[in-house]
């Protein structure tokens, strides 16, 4: 026939039209926050012209590789049935914030040693940092003091370029070093 714009209907149903370009088709994905696997669109949505094509009936994902890193990756359908041509939207995975287990701070009694001034925190992504000020130097070891006195605890999480920073905190309550009380003997 050679008609562009053939159409057949099945009483008020389009059952056939001259390949249906998908030129103008809007195809959209669902976005993943960062795991550290491998992540690829789970929902891919077409729309043309304001209606929703059916995936395996109106179009096929030919490209859906994702990654595994923070980004954005090409997602291409390929129009089967009514439809022709390609289209491609936009899959993306975002940094994660890390959730975080703060660290408790501890109450010992000076023994004339360095001791651990709190007990481990811990993270789910980064690197779990510690220190015993907000603008201190902060390491990834526990901190630990010999003399008596009270300190502040101070934790952060240092990210990456899939993983968020968590901001310096201070846990709920000080470190505690108490003072050695030694024991007198009265002799009679």
């Amino acid at each position: 026939l050679g008609d562009d714009n053939l159409k057949i209907y099945l009483q008020d149903t389009l059952v056939y039209q001259y390949g249906i370009r998908l030129d103008d088709a809007i195809v959209t994905c669902n976005v993943a926050t960062y795991n550290g696997n491998p992540q690829s669109a789970t929902t891919i949505q077409v729309n043309l012209s304001g209606s929703q094509l059916t995936l395996n009936e109106d179009f096929i994902v030919t490209s859906n590789s994702g990654g595994t890193n923070v980004g954005s990756y090409n997602v291409i359908i390929e129009g089967i049935g009514l439809y022709i041509g390609e289209a491609s939207g936009t899959f993306t995975i975002n940094k994660v914030t890390p959730t975080v287990t703060a660290p408790t701070a501890k109450t010992v009694t000076y023994n004339g040693t360095a001791q651990a001034i709190a007990t481990a925190g811990s993270t789910d992504f980064g690197t779990l940092e510690y220190s015993t000020a907000s603008t201190g130097t902060f390491t990834t070891s526990i901190p630990t003091k010999t003399s008596a006195g009270t300190y502040e605890v101070w934790y952060r999480v240092v990210g990456d370029s899939n993983i968020n920073d968590v901001a310096a905190q201070k846990t709920t309550n000080d470190a505690v070093i108490n003072k050695a009380y030694r024991q007198l003997t009265r002799w009679l």
